[in-house]
């Protein structure tokens, strides 16, 4: 993907990353200490998470907005069912402090255009983008080299008051729900704080939603009986190998969807998609998968919370029994860890 951001941006990013570097806020915040930045142009909240107390990984996260919020809760809700999707289902921007054998090659070109060189253990910073379902790669736009330049700036002075005040990030006592310290710019250009819950969620994002029409489902599959002798076993996870269709576009991560007969523990299916069709095409996916196989099952069982939402949606739609089971989330990680062994230069990708 071609880079658009100026020298003078770049050289920017890097002295606001070095001063962030230098304050070194790991030494006194953990993960969990939330707060945000709200972008004065768009409005959007960037949640940041500041990483490093464990001593592993040194970075920022500024997670984008409550989609990107939800998905940082969720993780801490949820726990790390896979490390893989973790890294491809995040929805954030992260400014991180590496070892020069870490770089790709994208990075070394940005410190290329800048003329700089770093020497020590975690010494460079890289500025990358995580989209969900694509790889993690350098930012390239001026919007986003701004983004994170206003919530460099403004996490300076958070990490630096969390220094002086342990209790600077709890909410006050009267908070009666959920509130995050905001740093917001006023109409005089002046940066304040404010206690504030997380926005409803956008049109756009509501609109990503996975796509279940009752009629459709009834139109297509309404004549066909119910087994209610068969179960499926059913999942859906990101495949570890990333796909480029055209040199221009960004390499993507496609989505399989799996399922399982649970008598027999024969594959029933296995459906890809793109990084933006699952959502689209699942439901026509799933009818397609139940007209080849000429039966709708009587049961689906699934172990992924994160699948709970639309599948219940189509269960309810086609009458099908659910249920969520933890030997079923167990049985599909052991399919994904085979899956993920036997694919050379992936254990190089994950540790990085």
């Amino acid at each position: 993907m071609k880079n658009h951001i100026s020298k003078q941006s770049w050289q920017e990013l890097f002295s606001l990353a070095l001063q962030f570097k230098q304050l070194a806020p790991w030494n006194w915040m953990n993960d969990s200490d939330l707060f945000a930045v709200q972008i004065p142009d768009s409005g959007v909240k960037y949640y940041c998470s500041i990483m490093g107390a464990a001593g592993e990984v040194f970075a920022i996260a500024m997670y984008d907005g409550t989609e990107g919020l939800d998905m940082l809760t969720d993780l801490a809700e949820f726990g790390v069912y896979d490390p893989f999707e973790m890294i491809t289902s995040q929805k954030c921007l992260m400014v991180s402090f590496s070892n020069k054998e870490e770089l790709i090659d994208e990075d070394l070109e940005v410190l290329k255009t800048v003329g700089l060189t770093f020497k020590g253990k975690n010494a460079y910073p890289t500025f990358h983008d995580y989209t969900p379902s694509y790889l993690p790669f350098p930012i390239h736009t001026e919007k986003q080299a701004d983004t994170i330049k206003t919530i460099l700036a403004q996490a300076l002075i958070v990490a630096q008051k969390q220094k002086e005040d342990n209790f600077y990030l709890i909410p006050p006592e009267d908070a009666e729900e959920e509130k995050f310290l905001v740093r917001v710019q006023n109409e005089s250009g002046e940066w304040t704080e404010q206690w504030l819950e997380p926005d409803d969620y956008t049109e756009e994002e509501e609109e990503e939603a996975v796509e279940i029409s009752e009629i459709y489902l009834q139109s297509n599959l309404g004549k066909f009986a119910r087994n209610v002798q068969k179960a499926w076993l059913m999942d859906a996870f990101v495949f570890p190998t990333p796909v480029q269709e055209n040199p221009d576009e960004r390499p993507y991560f496609p989505k399989i969807m799996m399922i399982v007969d649970a008598e027999s523990g024969m594959i029933v299916a296995h459906e890809p998609f793109t990084a933006t069709s699952f959502n689209k095409e699942f439901q026509k996916s799933f009818v397609k998968i139940c007209k080849e196989n000429n039966y709708v099952p009587g049961k689906i069982l699934y172990g992924n919370p994160e699948f709970e939402d639309f599948l219940g949606k189509l269960c309810e739609a086609l009458k099908i029994e659910i249920e969520e089971d933890e030997e079923v989330l167990e049985y599909f990680q052991e399919i994904k860890n085979d899956l993920y062994n036997n694919l050379d230069g992936f254990d190089d990708f994950s540790e990085n």
